[in-house]
């Protein structure tokens, strides 16, 4: 089975989000520059502007990356309310194989 290690471009990239996050997470996202993510993440401008388009664009790498991070817990979380929120006439009759009408 072959691994496959992180390209140096997509190292970049990542490197620049956890910059941001960590930036964003202290003093708020207009406070952070991307100068100041750029020298923070080791990269250049040109890099930057290769895996953004704009701060924006950043902005929305940010969320997917969060929402990709976090969508096992949120799904944990949606089915463990609808557990526990559950009526339980329709819990019963579920449990039997029994549809209600």
């Amino acid at each position: 089975m072959t691994l496959s290690l992180p390209t140096k471009r997509g190292a970049a990239r990542e490197r620049i989000l956890v910059q941001a996050e960590t930036a964003v997470l202290e003093k708020g996202f207009a406070a952070t520059s991307i100068e100041e993510l750029i020298a923070g993440a080791g990269v250049t401008k040109s890099a930057f502007f290769y895996h953004f388009r704009d701060k924006n664009e950043l902005a929305r790498a940010m969320m997917e990356r969060y929402i990709a991070e976090h969508d096992a817990m949120f799904a944990d979380i949606l089915r463990r309310a609808d557990e526990l929120h559950e009526d339980p006439c329709t819990a019963s009759w579920s449990a039997c194989g029994c549809s209600r009408r």
